[in-house]
């Protein structure tokens, strides 16, 4: 969780504005539904406190350009979907447990009810769920929707003569349309070949 976090205060740092924060808690399909239910509530919840937390320390940061200056004003979106069943379904899947087959067909042909029964007699079979399978189930997710700002052809003229590296491929590219001279079009190809 601390990469992810230093991933999501790195983008935030950018300072775009926020449209939202989406926050999806998850839990892992073996336990009761009505327990997963909350369960997957709570993981958001907590999620979204460390989320704030971490955004609070960003406003405090001298050189801080975000756009907000209290985290809880931003909309966010906090949604406990319960248990996992499609990911848990992917995970077996794309695993290297060598029955796979039979877990995907008791979980497919069993009434809803019965699935997390069942998933918790398979990891007396199969440890190997409870070891790989079940752990990254039990997870919050975090998205940032931002607004990305965009730069005027007359920032990209010149940012592709002076700074080409604060341009992305397709600026770059552009930048080249934006004048008439050869010499010039030149040199900002000659960068866009080298950098990407």
């Amino acid at each position: 969780m601390p990469g992810q976090l230093d991933n999501l205060s790195n983008f935030v740092r950018k300072g775009w504005e926020i449209k939202d924060i989406e926050i999806d808690g998850w839990a892992s399909p073996e336990g009761e539904e009505t327990f997963n239910e909350g369960l997957s509530e709570r993981r958001g919840n907590t999620a979204k406190t460390v989320v704030y937390r971490n955004l609070k320390k960003l406003v405090r940061e001298d050189d801080s350009k975000v756009k907000f200056e209290d985290p809880e004003d931003l909309n966010l979106k906090l949604v406990g979907h319960g248990p996992d069943w499609n990911g848990f379904m992917e995970a077996v899947k794309g695993s290297s447990i060598k029955d796979k087959q039979p877990i995907l067909n008791v979980v497919k042909s069993s009434r809803p009810e019965q699935r997390e029964e069942e998933i918790r007699n398979m990891i007396n079979i199969y440890p190997e769920l409870e070891e790989s399978i079940l752990p990254s189930l039990r997870r919050a997710t975090v998205m940032v929707n931002c607004f990305e700002p965009k730069k005027t052809d007359a920032e990209i003229a010149r940012l592709a003569t002076t700074k080409p590296g604060d341009l992305n491929e397709k600026e770059l590219l552009y930048a080249g349309t934006l004048t008439d001279d050869w010499n010039t079009q030149y040199k900002i190809y000659k960068s866009a070949t080298t950098q990407f």
